[in-house]
């Protein structure tokens, strides 16, 4: 600590800027904020439920008059509220493996899609 504030590093300016990173989640309604509703994406809808259904948490919003009750799929994660440099890239592989096992290569795959659609639009 002694050697950051000699070199003119404010230790409280590394908390801020930690408490300021973007969480998934927000990175995630910016993406459909910012790309895919100007860009006239028909299936932001579907995109949004897989967020939701792979990697984020389920709304609390009553069932369909017909529909099934919505669940998360097994070997689903819940990392809406993870910081963006906390996730690393052994935890997305290991999310995918577990996903592809326990409920299939289509809501790995469609997973994987989402995560990397958020990520590289950040990066952009």
């Amino acid at each position: 600590m002694k050697i950051d504030l000699k070199s003119g590093t404010s230790p409280a300016d590394i908390k801020r800027a930690k408490r300021a990173e973007l969480t998934l989640g927000e990175m995630f309604e910016e993406y459909v904020s910012r790309h895919l509703i100007p860009e006239g994406e028909k299936t932001t809808g579907d995109i949004r439920s897989g967020f939701e259904r792979y990697l984020g948490e389920l709304p609390d919003v009553p069932r369909k008059k017909c529909g099934k009750v919505r669940t998360k799929a097994p070997g689903a994660v819940n990392w809406r509220r993870r910081r963006l440099s906390t996730i690393t890239n052994q935890e997305a592989r290991k999310l995918v493996s577990d996903l592809g096992r326990d409920s299939g290569r289509h809501a790995a795959n469609r997973a994987l899609e989402t995560i990397r659609a958020v990520y590289n639009w950040a990066i952009e």
